[in-house]
């Protein structure tokens, strides 16, 4: 999945005004696996943090770029903290874990079974 984000109004995406960033998912059965690329383009767009939702495993241990990922009792207080973190629950579609990052860099996610 590449996001992707300009002004919207002006055409200076054409040169160079956009925001894309790259993020990529996989699961290797005992590890999910997420990423995203250091951003492109000259755009700062509002965005401060991804919330990132994995469907289906409720995490024992989440690294986030490489240190260990705090760890929050729920997402309310996942939320208020606003930095890297994460949580776990359930949503309509089951089980889920729910990783915060920072939008404007380079991170990447692995969330143990």
């Amino acid at each position: 999945f590449t996001y992707y984000d300009d002004d919207g109004i002006t055409y200076a995406y054409e040169k160079g005004a956009f925001y894309q960033q790259q993020l990529t998912a996989s699961d290797d059965g005992t590890v999910v696996h997420f990423s995203s690329a250091a951003p492109a383009g000259t755009y700062a767009p509002p965005l401060q943090n991804y919330e990132v939702k994995l469907h289906g495993i409720t995490a024992r241990e989440v690294s986030i770029s490489g240190s260990a990922g705090k760890h929050y009792a729920n997402l309310a207080d996942l939320d208020t903290a606003g930095a890297p973190g994460w949580t776990t629950g359930t949503d309509r579609y089951g089980p889920v874990t729910i990783v915060l990052i920072p939008a404007k860099s380079a991170e990447q996610i692995a969330a143990t079974r």
